[in-house]
């Protein structure tokens, strides 16, 4: 038989079985011209699944083949075009998945919604839950779909509606429901309705166990005559992370004041820890992997309004990294957004990268204000922000100083160069051009008003910021805000490549502020020394 078909060495390139030998591969050219038979929908679906399945079907040409397909009259075609948008498109190709999930056709219904397992966006948690409602959605197999595509999302109602979910009156969506919940929580009620809800009632911590969210493919075991020679191998799929995120390994995790923060007042709903460096694990942009990255811990949606201005970090809805409804990097790996990482160079080491995002928002304070030429400058604290902050500014200013009460903070700004002195010592005359607080203390800010002077400016960059009561904001102090005209500014994180850039330059020394390390066992050791004020900085090493 093999012979009849000529020897191999005469098969067409790229021909891995002896059916491809037979059926050689339709070319490019043909499957586009297939693909934009205006006049034959069985040839534009044949077309278009053919380009869709070649290694070649993401560039952008056939992009917008499949963009102009969703719109196609016939609903096979608009289906193909739909299934190749989830495998080859990316988030800006989400609104055309979504609003397929409307299309009068169920098989074009049932293939936004897997598509939409791939493709990472918040604009499609609304459409995905009405789609698992079985009064608006009468296809079974759509509502299941739509019911896995909703495991990536660890949001407290989208908890709430497939709890809801679990009273639909098909099993197979019963068990798709069953699973994203046992994926975004890390329980395991079965499809007790009344168990999941009244574990949500109960817990706080809807997602400390959750698990990493990978979509379903296509995968069965070989039948016996896959095993021969020549013939086509079963069409598997490997499941993978959403278009758009990366899975990340951390090698180091920096224990911050945000995280103590979170389980002093309870305030967490998900795995801590948010500033690392680690290694990229997977992501459907390939160059990634195996690098090593930091990320900024924002993570926002780059349609809203607030990343469209590059305020991104001030969008209301956006997720925290580690803090809010996105589980952090306090675990063997975790789910980020790609575009949120950042690659760190070769020459800068995992126990200095760790620093890039605290570098980074020590940057930014000092931009808020002109420092060059000011006379008086004055940093209130002895934390590591307030060690990072004096270092930059103390590069720009030689007039800068850092007040605190730690006299081991002082002797690592005399090491550094920097003018210090402790707090208790020091009057409020109302003489300071800038005074920046970084204290997270009832009584900081008032200290830091009484020593701006008039027209003078204060950067508030403590995180927590102090409750502020009557007894600690006295009238006298508001009196003092308008009376000497002071500027009173914020100031949070900063831009990631500052960060990165201020390390490449080697001119921050970060020698002395690692003062404790504990292995990923040890981590609740490390939250607790972390609390104690002799320590500065305590790293998680995580492997």
């Amino acid at each position: 038989m093999l012979s009849a078909c000529g020897s191999l060495g005469n098969a067409p390139r790229g021909a891995d079985s002896l059916l491809d030998i037979i059926n050689p591969q339709t070319s490019p050219t043909t499957a586009a011209i297939l693909a934009t038979d205006e006049y034959n929908a069985e040839n534009r679906y044949r077309g278009t699944t053919m380009l869709a399945a070649a290694p070649f079907g993401g560039d952008p040409i056939y992009l917008e083949l499949y963009i102009d397909g969703t719109d196609d009259p016939d609903p096979g075609v608009r289906a193909t075009c739909i299934r190749a948008l989830g495998r080859h498109g990316d988030p800006v190709h989400a609104p055309y998945l979504i609003n397929a999930l409307d299309d009068e056709d169920s098989k074009v219904r049932i293939a936004a919604a897997r598509a939409l397992q791939r493709v990472h966006t918040d604009d499609a948690i609304p459409a995905l839950i009405e789609t698992i409602k079985e009064e608006q959605e009468p296809e079974a197999d759509a509502r299941a779909a739509a019911a896995d595509a909703l495991g990536q999302y660890r949001e407290p109602f989208v908890v709430q509606s497939l709890i809801a979910a679990l009273r639909d009156s098909r099993l197979v969506v019963n068990n798709r429901v069953q699973h994203s919940l046992n994926v975004m929580t890390g329980q395991d009620f079965g499809v007790d309705h009344a168990a999941w809800l009244r574990w949500y009632n109960e817990t706080d911590d809807l997602f400390a166990a959750g698990q990493l969210y990978t979509y379903p493919v296509f995968n069965r075991k070989k039948r016996i005559v896959e095993y021969l020679p020549f013939v086509p191998q079963p069409p598997n799929e490997e499941s993978s992370t959403p278009v758009g995120w990366a899975v990340v390994a951390p090698s180091l995790v920096l224990i911050t004041e945000s995280d103590i923060d979170a389980i002093r007042n309870h305030r967490h709903d998900t795995i801590l820890g948010h500033q690392f460096v680690g290694i990229v694990l997977d992501a459907d942009d390939h160059e990634l992997i195996n690098k090593r990255v930091v990320a900024d811990v924002n993570i926002t949606d780059p349609q809203s309004s607030f990343a469209l201005r590059g305020i991104g970090q001030h969008d209301p809805d956006r997720s925290i990294l580690g803090l809010r409804n996105t589980p952090g990097c306090l675990s063997e790996r975790f789910q980020i957004p790609q575009r949120n990482l950042i690659v760190v160079p070769d020459g800068i080491e995992d126990e200095r990268a760790v620093f890039a995002s605290q570098l980074a928002a020590a940057i930014h304070v000092s931009r808020i204000e002109r420092i060059v030429g000011k006379t008086f400058v004055t940093v209130l604290g002895g934390d590591l922000s307030a060690l990072l902050i004096a270092q930059i500014m103390s590069s720009q200013n030689a007039s800068v100083r850092l007040l605190t009460t730690r006299p081991d903070r002082l002797e690592l700004c005399a090491k550094w160069g920097i003018k210090h002195r402790d707090l208790t010592e020091v009057g409020r005359r109302a003489d300071q051009d800038i005074v920046i607080d970084t204290l997270s203390e009832p009584d900081s800010i008032p200290t830091a008003l009484a020593m701006a002077r008039p027209r003078g400016a204060v950067i508030l960059q403590n995180n927590p910021i102090p409750a502020i009561t009557d007894a600690q904001m006295a009238p006298e102090d508001l009196a003092m805000l308008i009376e000497r005209e002071l500027r009173i500014s914020g100031s949070r994180c900063g831009t990631l490549s500052d960060g990165i850039s201020a390390l490449q330059s080697g001119s921050i020394d970060l020698s002395g502020l690692i003062t404790k390390r504990v292995s990923f066992d040890e981590v609740m050791s490390g939250m607790r020394a972390a609390i104690e004020p002799e320590h500065i900085a305590v790293l998680v090493q995580m492997s």
